[in-house]
């Protein structure tokens, strides 16, 4: 059988092994990937993106992503090539050797949720299951014990900062404790409901006037876009605006061949 016969999951499976990682588990503690994330991608229980793939291949070092998805690519080394590795590590170690630790989020999976888009109503928050999707990006130490989530943005309301299409790296306002207030200049995401049900959620700068009031504000090409106040509900809103997420990072894919000028 070929490497292009197996899955994903099983491919990843090999390079992981073939990288001296006997246990998914291990594998895991070293990144400071969630194991279930982990372990169900190897199982095909989670499909793999091409950003995921990625973060596999950085991690790894012995094979590429196309390998990973496809099967044709930079593959794993021969096995007796592989376990002759530990062993040449090990060589020429003075006694008081210790590895430099590696910090558990330096690189992290998170899952896409939702999408935060500026005036756009939807049924429900987040993304069904089959539209998440997870990418790893670097946590701030300050947040490793937090609930972090991501969220990819549509339209045009923060493109100055955050143009179409970036994914956003968020904590949960939930775990930052009851007494967390936004400061001047922090993004945060935002959310809504209508008194139909449905849910605007959306990115924003917060900002404090010379009167001590708090503002949502649009960094935008588009002026007809304006401030909110973040401390109260529309006249038509049955719930406030409620700030539910701190940005604490973003990323930017590159624009791929065949994706438009």
């Amino acid at each position: 059988m070929s490497d292009s016969d197996l899955t994903p999951g099983e491919r990843l499976r090999k390079a992981r092994v073939a990288a001296g990682y006997k246990t998914a588990a291990e594998f895991a503690a070293k990144h400071g990937i969630p194991q279930p994330t982990y372990q169900q991608h190897e199982t095909a229980k989670r499909g793999l993106k091409v950003p995921v793939a990625k973060g596999y291949e950085r991690m790894l070092g012995n094979v590429d992503a196309a390998w990973i998805l496809t099967g044709h690519g930079k593959a794993p080394p021969a096995s007796d090539v592989i376990q002759l590795r530990p062993a040449l590590e090990a060589r020429e170690r003075p006694a008081s050797y210790e590895p430099m630790p590696r910090s558990p989020t330096r690189v992290r999976a998170v899952t896409v949720v939702a999408r935060v888009q500026a005036g756009h109503w939807r049924e429900t928050p987040e993304l069904p299951g089959d539209e998440r999707y997870d990418i790893f990006v670097p946590i701030p130490e300050v947040y490793a014990e937090h609930q972090v989530l991501s969220a990819e943005v549509v339209g045009n309301s923060m493109d100055l900062v955050y143009p179409e299409g970036s994914i956003l790296v968020c904590v949960s306002t939930i775990g930052l404790g009851e007494d967390w207030t936004p400061i001047r200049g922090d993004r945060v995401v935002a959310r809504r409901m209508s008194r139909e049900g449905f849910f605007e959620t959306t990115v924003k700068e917060y900002v404090v006037d010379d009167q001590g009031k708090g503002w949502l504000v649009p960094r935008s090409t588009d002026p007809s876009l304006t401030a909110v106040p973040a401390e109260r509900a529309e006249a038509d809103d049955d719930e406030p605006i409620r700030i539910i997420g701190l940005v604490v990072g973003s990323y930017r894919p590159e624009r791929r061949r065949g994706d438009g000028a």
